[in-house]
C-alpha cells in the first residue's frame, strides 16, 4: 500500500454562494426596498389626512368605522381609494 504524500492530498471543496449578500442594516435595507418598488413603478409620499378625509373615507366605504385611528387600515384605504381612479 502507497502511502500519500501531502502533494497527491486534495483538500475537500466546499460550496460557496455566489449570490450577492445584502447588507442587514437598516439604511441598507430601506434603498433596496426604495429601488425594489421603483423598479415595479411604485413611489412612496408622505400625505396629511385630516379628520373630514377619515370621515369620507368611512362614508365611500372605504375605510371600517371603528378602524379610523389605524394609521396601516388608512393606508389600505386611500390605496384602494386611488386603485379606483
Amino acid at each position: 500500500m502507497a502511502s500519500m504524500s501531502a502533494a497527491d492530498h486534495k483538500p475537500a471543496v466546499t460550496a460557496v454562494s455566489l449570490a450577492p449578500h445584502r447588507s442587514e442594516r437598516p439604511g441598507a435595507t430601506r434603498m433596496a426596498r426604495l429601488r425594489e418598488r421603483r423598479q415595479r413603478g411604485f413611489r412612496c409620499y408622505s400625505i396629511e389626512v385630516c379628520d373630514a378625509d377619515i370621515d369620507a373615507l368611512v362614508a365611500r366605504g372605504f375605510l371600517h368605522r371603528l378602524r379610523r385611528d389605524d394609521p396601516c387600515a388608512v393606508e389600505r384605504a386611500i390605496g384602494g381609494l386611488l386603485d379606483r381612479l
